[in-house]
């Protein structure tokens, strides 16, 4: 069992009552059901998000919401929005940030000790994967209670367990020994088929999608399983603290001349590097910051993709560097202040570069667009600088590795759930229609977009043709649609085809992102209304 758990024995027994009674199994058939009934067959929409609050709305009740921790209730927050996202836009990033915080929220309802969300997908994961062995164990000791039932599972073990063990046994003398095999070929052919055939009715893609639902209600309702494996995140405190000082050798780095040592070798190195990164970022400051104009010929594509992962990176690597320096006692050593000062000025330069970072992605859209992975830098960036503020946070307050990890964990758990707010795919048609450099606009990834930015492309078939007509006067050309009769082509296809699947979605699908692109598009072209078969 969790260390933590032995701390809150009521919590434990109110859990363990809750597996081994009836009050579990009513909310694992609800939400199998709605798994089942919602899901299969069909894509994401109003399906997904009524199973992700169904299944939410159970693990609320069982815990109740005064016995949940604020973390959980956080994430509770986070699934109400990004399910709604779901029905509202249904774009991928909304799809990920629901099932990521529903895992949030059924592993810190069940496991309140759990800080990090680092760790809810793993711990989410391990509860799913051990339903089945929980399973077997609870059957069994249910059916032992009864001195018949006893007697019945016992023989059926008995029985059982050889049977396998000879099948592989079998299996591997039929491999080995090819007259074993032409010996034993029509009972064990024969054997097979009658498998076959009686598994075939109940053995299916039907039975192995319930069969996930049922894993992933009964993994998200019932308590936790007994793990050692997070009990550490649990147990880590947030402040440091000062680690054993009986070894007094000079080479010990709990020792003072050991500490002195790793102190003189860190001033050095920290020195060194600040006066590296001092030339880069003045470097980068004159040439990015102010007054910058793309030269003429210039390639951005590989002053972004190359130079600007180059330089994430590095930054990265100091953050680690840093945690390493100030991993124990010379966070409490007298002659630390000089140290800690070059380490708050590396922190502040590495967030000058990733500044100067963020200026180069800005650029590079304001010259190509907007495309999802741009948007993806630009929102890690900020994560990184949210990093770096709460690694200059643990430096100067003493704070663990365990507080950086949960910190960072939840900013980025939380930055998820706001990108699942926004319209993506019509943030990116819109900005790069009304781009002030058409020549550059990477017109091929407007059909590469979902069908909710089709209104806004037929509608602007115009500015479109504009920027392929600009680009064909570059010297390099590297759009595939050089015409623009081809693109009003293929986007007419796809508006027809779209109108035409529309109508046959199940309510299951429905978003109100599609169901308002199909109306617009209906509205403006009514000589393309579908006619319903008969």
């Amino acid at each position: 069992m969790l260390e933590a758990d032995r701390s809150s024995p009521q919590i434990l027994e109110k859990d363990r009552r809750r597996v081994t009674g009836h009050a579990a199994i009513p909310g694992i058939l609800l939400a199998t059901l709605c798994f089942d009934r919602l899901l299969w067959g069909h894509g994401t929409g109003l399906g997904l998000t009524v199973f992700l609050l169904v299944l939410g709305t159970v693990i609320t009740l069982d815990r109740g919401w005064r016995g949940l921790s604020p973390s959980a209730r956080l994430a509770a927050v986070c699934l109400v929005i990004s399910a709604t996202m779901v029905l509202v836009h249904d774009s991928t990033i909304a799809v990920v940030a629901a099932w990521t915080s529903l895992l949030a929220f059924s592993v810190l309802a069940r496991v309140p000790e759990l800080r990090s969300t680092m760790f809810v997908i793993p711990r989410a994961i391990l509860e799913m994967g051990s339903v089945p062995l929980r399973t077997w164990t609870w059957i069994g000791t249910k059916v032992t209670n009864g001195r018949a039932g006893s007697r019945g599972w016992y023989w059926s073990r008995v029985v059982l367990v050889p049977i396998l063990i000879a099948t592989i046994y079998l299996a591997l003398y039929r491999e080995a020994n090819p007259r074993f095999d032409e010996l034993t070929a029509g009972f064990v052919d024969g054997l097979a088929r009658l498998i076959r055939d009686l598994s075939s009715s109940v053995l299916n893609r039907r039975t192995a999608f319930i069969g996930l639902g049922s894993l992933i209600a009964a993994g998200a309702i019932l308590r936790p399983a007994r793990t050692a494996f997070f009990l550490h995140e649990m147990d880590a405190p947030d402040l440091l603290q000062r680690g054993n000082r009986k070894a007094r050798n000079s080479w010990s780095p709990g020792s003072t001349m050991g500490l002195e040592r790793e102190r003189s070798s860190a001033v050095l190195f920290l020195t060194v590097v600040n006066m590296l990164l001092l030339v880069v970022n003045v470097l980068d400051i004159d040439e990015f910051w102010f007054g910058y104009a793309v030269p003429e010929g210039s390639d951005l594509r590989q002053l972004v993709h190359e130079g600007t992962w180059v330089l994430v990176a590095s930054i990265l690597l100091s953050m680690l560097i840093l945690l390493h320096l100030f991993r124990g006692n010379l966070n409490f050593y007298s002659r630390v202040g000089p140290l800690k000062f070059l380490a708050g000025l590396w922190i502040a330069q590495n967030a000058v570069l990733a500044i100067s970072v963020f200026l180069r992605n800005y650029h590079y859209i304001g010259f190509h667009g907007l495309a999802y992975k741009r948007i993806g830098v630009l929102v890690f960036l900020l994560l990184v600088l949210f990093g770096l503020v709460t690694l200059f946070i643990k430096i100067r307050r003493r704070r663990s590795a365990a507080y950086l990890l949960r910190t960072n964990s939840w900013a980025a758990f939380f930055v998820l759930c706001g990108l699942s707010i926004v319209p993506w795919d019509t943030v990116i048609v819109r900005y790069n229609l009304g781009h002030s450099n058409p020549a550059e606009i990477d017109v091929d990834n407007y059909l590469d977009l979902s069908d909710k930015v089709l209104p806004i492309l037929a509608l602007h078939r115009g500015t479109i043709a504009r920027q392929i007509e600009k680009h064909r006067m570059n010297k390099v050309q590297w759009i595939r649609y050089s015409e623009p009769d081809r693109f009003d082509r293929d986007l007419d296809v796809r508006i027809v085809r779209f109108l035409d699947e529309q109508p046959q979605r199940s309510w299951k699908e429905f978003s109100w992102a599609y169901q308002a692109a199909f109306n617009e598009l209906l509205a403006s072209n009514p000589q393309l209304v579908p006619v319903p078969e008969p």
